[in-house]
């Protein structure tokens, strides 16, 4: 009867973990990582690239051109499962993120499962987005803007949990 009681416990426990970070979430490094977006904005010969989102530096952000359908992505390089991924942005001018949406998925061909919409602008915001109806799993995540605009990053973080190598991520 003890160990039914104690086994109970340890399940609703874990299960109650998941929104926030607990033991075996992490904040994955993606200093390390390849990113890569639609188009790169370039003024007085700076390139705003996809690897600013990244570099620990809220004035440095990735920026692409103001087009339609432009996106941003990291290859996390393995599988792995994501419970959530936050977005800190400056107080520049141009930030509106309003109804892109995050995509997690296996292929760099746009076999994606939706993780979450955006549907503030972010400016000068730490906003948290959890995935809807539970983790994803994947080696890329892409936050992809259907509309005329840009995607404006300026750090980007994710939390999940390494699952497999890079041959695991392959269909």
């Amino acid at each position: 009867m003890l160990w039914s009681l104690l086994f109970i416990t340890l399940i609703g426990q874990s299960s109650q973990d998941r929104p926030g970070l607990s033991s075996g979430w992490e904040i994955l490094r993606l200093n390390d990582k390849s990113s890569f977006q639609s188009s790169v904005y370039t003024v007085d010969g700076l390139s705003y690239s996809a690897g600013r989102a990244f570099d620990g530096d809220l004035d440095t952000c990735s920026h692409t051109e103001k087009k339609i359908n432009s996106w941003w992505t990291v290859d996390l390089l393995g599988l792995y499962e994501i419970s959530c991924i936050t977005v800190n942005n400056g107080d520049h001018h141009n930030i509106d993120l309003t109804d892109a949406r995050i995509l997690i998925g296996n292929s760099s061909e746009g076999r994606f499962t939706e993780c979450a919409t955006i549907t503030t602008s972010t400016r000068a915001e730490n906003k948290t987005f959890n995935c809807v109806n539970g983790t994803k799993w994947g080696r890329y995540v892409t936050v992809y803007k259907k509309r005329l605009g840009f995607i404006i990053l300026c750090e980007v973080m994710i939390q999940g949990t390494k699952k497999g190598t890079m041959r695991d991520s392959y269909p």
